[in-house]
């Protein structure tokens, strides 16, 4: 590969690699904060409030915890895709 395609590829990989995490933090957070009340979900995304509340904390932190599982199950189900695809693939150059 000539340096110039490693650069290319090297570009395409970064940019899969921030949008994954732009993704999954976009995901994460309305996860967590869907449930939340308007002026609790200000708060926390640090836009004024008064803070929040036990139960407010309670939420945000179950809604977390969901955002969190299946941002787990994502990957894992990803994980999976690229194992199938790899096998299939070795399959077909043992193959011919």
């Amino acid at each position: 590969m000539t340096p110039r395609r490693r650069g290319i590829a090297n570009g395409v990989r970064s940019t899969l690699q921030n949008t994954g995490i732009m993704v999954g933090t976009a995901l994460a957070l309305s996860v967590a904060l869907a449930r939340l009340s308007p002026d609790s979900q200000r708060s926390v995304l640090g836009n004024g409030g008064a803070g929040l509340s036990g139960l407010d904390v309670a939420i945000f932190t179950r809604g977390t915890s969901a955002a969190l599982a299946l941002l787990a199950v994502l990957c894992l189900a990803g994980s999976a895709m690229i194992a199938s695809s790899r096998r299939r693939a070795m399959r077909l150059q043992s193959q011919g």
